[in-house]
């Protein structure tokens, strides 16, 4: 792959990352149709990933940090009320990483869902 290309396809990734469709999918629509395939491309898509993780950590860097200091704040304050809010939105991440995981293990066990019907 060629430094042109590991632009565009940066710059791609970056685009789709947060509008509701698979900023994967589009990757490997780019890739197809500029010839790209092979092995090397995964570990390239890998670390597109982790720089658009990187860059939302960085972004909200000062809201995660909050989410934390909720985690342990406990007392009576005059931020008690936004502490809870955050708790409450901590819990309700964890909750929906759960729910992921629990159908991710569970729906491959119950076979093709297809032949359900």
């Amino acid at each position: 792959m060629n430094f042109f290309s590991a632009i565009l396809l940066g710059i791609l990734q970056g685009l789709t990352e947060f509008i509701p469709v698979s900023s994967s999918g589009h990757l490997v629509l780019a890739q197809h149709f500029f010839g790209l395939q092979g092995e090397q491309n995964i570990t390239f898509e890998v670390f597109l990933h982790l720089g658009t993780a990187m860059a939302v950590i960085l972004f909200f860097y000062k809201q995660l940090w909050e989410l934390v200091i909720s985690l342990f704040s406990w007392g009576k304050s005059l931020d008690g009320e936004s502490h809870r809010k955050n708790r409450f939105l901590v819990l309700y991440l964890v909750l929906a990483t759960l729910t992921t995981m629990i159908f991710y293990l569970w729906l491959p066990l119950m076979g093709n869902p297809c032949l359900w019907l």
